[in-house]
């Protein structure tokens, strides 16, 4: 659901997102760039989590193990090899045991012409004779051309 804010096409706005007790939903509303988010914190859990003094202490001797929750799909997710860098680095003895510690990639070799569209920019189609041609050098240029894609 949206709010009923004025909309100004001429300045840009962004949306926030906050919990309507009365509904139980999530609901959207416009805000001007200008926001104050200062609030939104005051009001969520964050700030409870900026002054965590239980955990966020200076650790007076190096840990001796590592569990980690930052794989994703990919294995090892984005800002991950920083993170592992760090702590062996900063918070680990040299010894120290990382769970997990290794992994196991599969993979499969296919050919599919639909996956294939995926990775090139295609003439578009705008009505039953006119079509939008892509210029050579951007059909050849790597990239995401996903992002442009349209079934």
């Amino acid at each position: 659901m949206f709010s009923a804010s004025p909309w100004n096409p001429a300045t840009m706005n962004v949306f926030t997102s906050h919990f309507n007790p009365i509904t139980g939903r999530n609901e959207w509303e416009l805000r001007p760039e200008e926001y104050d988010y200062h609030q939104e914190i005051a009001r969520s859990s964050f700030a409870d989590m900026l002054h965590d003094w239980e955990r966020e202490k200076y650790m007076p001797w190096k840990a001796n193990i590592l569990v980690t929750e930052v794989f994703d799909t990919e294995l090892i997710g984005e800002g991950a090899i920083e993170t592992f860098t760090h702590a062996l680095r900063e918070l680990l003895e040299p010894d120290a045991i990382v769970v997990p510690h290794a992994a196991t990639i599969y993979a499969q070799a296919v050919h599919s012409p639909f996956l294939r569209s995926f990775h090139t920019v295609s003439a578009v189609p705008v009505t039953g004779e006119q079509t939008v041609l892509v210029p050579k050098g951007v059909q050849d240029c790597a990239g995401v051309p996903a992002v442009q894609h349209s079934t």
